[in-house]
């Protein structure tokens, strides 16, 4: 399945979001996504296989709370 991304698209994302991109940029952006989608979308259908439901991630990335100090 080829899944493409077209500048509209995201100029129509950019906007929503009020990320003033270029034209350029929205072009540049388009083929990333268009690149990236297909893999990122096969990895997500194979990691939802029962056979991995028990695996947790490695690293665990949080944020310290307000007024805590980092040592």
């Amino acid at each position: 399945m080829t899944q493409s991304v077209s500048g509209d698209e995201v100029k129509t994302m950019a906007t929503t979001a009020d990320l003033p991109l270029t034209e350029d940029r929205n072009e540049l952006v388009a083929a990333l996504l268009s690149a990236w989608l297909p893999a990122a979308n096969e990895l997500s259908r194979m990691m939802s296989a029962a056979e991995y439901a028990d695996i947790m991630p490695i690293t665990v990335l949080v944020h310290p709370q307000t007024g805590e100090t980092r040592e």
